[in-house]
């Protein structure tokens, strides 16, 4: 806290979840400033403060933006007050984003998330944490539910009952799961409720709260499981050929190695593997370049099924735009490319180092282009040939073997050198 107090110094100042959370270390680093900006609530906690007191109506980076750019040119040290740990979904990030390194001072102190777990007596370091963010926030309910601990931070429009409830929508066999949920905490009228999800779907709360979904045992079933080859009656669809099916959509996304950063999904239908990769991986951003302009709502229609936020999903209609496109880790190429060699060829010159295309042929046409195309980059060639059993029309007890339509993944990989 050595700059506390500096001009042109601005100091972060986390207030814990109540007075008792205050130090006198941190009244001094407040004391010190000549501005002081905080809520209604946490403005009269500093009643030694003797400079300029500005009232923040939220905790919002526009205020934020607001602070950084009327106050700091003045040459005034300035004190942000803030709830919990300002670090913890708050302030203090969007500070750090916009101020040098030397000119901004962080204080921790005890979230309320923290707090809530020190009351329910469960440890948190493995705890997962979500925000329902805007009225129309996608609730990542497979990931939640998959989590061994998942807290959602939630608020006036997505409060703990109406989240229980929209989770056991999603997957009813989640109701006996533990969970709790904690309003106002460290307040007078904090409350905490503990029982099963199911129960706390149809629990009145207030919006500033939080909703823990504990370590569960195997007795009340498995969870909804990752999202990798999913049936391809998920997705929404009007033609077979217009998603890539499961088996195809299991074996590219193993091959293509996706983490975090970009995958182009090209000329694949309704980019039904680029939203599986999507789903698996939260920190992927999906890049979908397909030139039939009907598909571009089922693509949206599925990515909601999914609960993959609309920011997350780029739709373009021209393959011109791969040479403005940022640049991938992961590409995948549809059977329904035109100029396949082309396509992987651009593909190739804007990959990652380290990034991997898969390109799909179900064409002799595709095939015959593709042996031609980077032979030095194509790692592996994979041939499949699936045959599933269906019901007989002659009786439902009657199945027969369907062959289904065999298909070539050609596996190209970009070096780090």
């Amino acid at each position: 806290m050595k700059n506390a107090g500096a001009k042109g110094h601005v100091t972060i100042v986390s207030c814990g979840i109540g007075e008792d959370c205050i130090s006198p270390a941190v009244r001094k680093a407040v004391e010190s400033a000549e501005l002081l900006y905080g809520s209604s609530r946490l403005l009269p906690l500093f009643p030694g403060f003797k400079g300029e007191r500005k009232v923040l109506a939220a905790e919002t980076q526009e205020y934020v933006n607001a602070i950084v750019k009327t106050e700091v040119d003045r040459n005034v040290s300035i004190a942000v007050l803030t709830t919990g740990d300002a670090l913890f979904f708050g302030l203090a990030r969007r500070f750090a984003e916009l101020l040098p390194h030397e000119r901004l001072t962080i204080i921790p102190n005890v979230s309320s998330a923290q707090a809530f777990f020190a009351k329910l007596k469960q440890p948190w370091e493995s705890a997962h944490f979500f925000i329902a963010q805007g009225r129309d926030a996608i609730i990542p309910w497979r990931e939640i539910l998959n989590e061994k601990c998942a807290v959602i931070c939630c608020n006036a429009i997505h409060p703990p009952c109406r989240i229980a409830a929209e989770l056991l929508e999603k997957w009813p066999h989640a109701a006996s799961r533990l969970a709790a949920f904690g309003e106002n905490i460290g307040l007078e009228n904090e409350r905490i409720e503990i029982g099963s999800l199911e129960s706390i779907s149809v629990m009145e709360s207030a919006g500033n709260s939080l909703l823990a979904l504990l370590p569960h045992g195997t007795e009340e079933g498995v969870s909804p499981g990752l999202p990798l080859g999913l049936p391809d009656s998920f997705f929404l669809h009007e033609k077979e050929d217009e998603i890539s099916g499961s088996e195809l959509r299991a074996l590219a996304i193993s091959k293509l190695r996706i983490g975090p950063g970009v995958i182009w999904d090209i000329g694949s239908g309704g980019a039904s593997l680029g939203l599986e990769a999507c789903a698996l991986c939260p920190e992927l951003q999906l890049y979908v370049i397909e030139e039939r302009k009907d598909y571009a709502a089922r693509i949206r229609h599925n990515a909601e099924r999914l609960s993959i936020n609309e920011n997350r999903i780029v739709i373009s209609e021209s393959e011109e735009e791969i040479r403005i496109l940022p640049k991938p880790r992961a590409v995948f190429v549809g059977n329904s490319v035109r100029e396949v060699a082309k396509i992987i060829e651009e593909s190739y010159k804007k990959l990652l180092p380290g990034g991997v295309i898969v390109a799909c042929a179900e064409s002799m046409e595709n095939r015959v282009a593709l042996d031609e195309t980077l032979k030095f980059a194509c790692a592996e060639v994979i041939s499949i040939s699936a045959s599933k059993v269906v019901r007989h029309s002659g009786g439902a007890d009657r199945r027969m073997m369907r062959q289904e339509k065999p298909f070539e993944l050609y596996v190209y990989g970009k070096s780090f050198e």
